[in-house]
């Protein structure tokens, strides 16, 4: 949430989508405003108007993210 509200609040940012395997937060950053969730982050890395990713999961995770983006 605090990342969501963080970029939010930053003019020179625009927070395009929040991929997560859990739903509930899914819907949370929804309620947040965030128009595009998925559970798939092939989906993210496949739209054209994505310019940086902010890897936000357990150090284990971060690398295999990294490199698909």
């Amino acid at each position: 949430t605090r990342y969501i509200e963080t970029l939010q609040s930053m003019p020179s940012a625009q927070l395009c989508w929040v991929c997560d395997t859990n739903p509930e937060r899914l819907r949370h950053a929804q309620s947040l405003g965030v128009s595009r969730v998925t559970a798939d982050f092939s989906e993210v890395c496949a739209d054209p108007q994505v310019e940086a990713v902010l890897v936000v999961t357990p150090e284990a995770a971060h690398a295999a993210i990294a490199v698909e983006a």
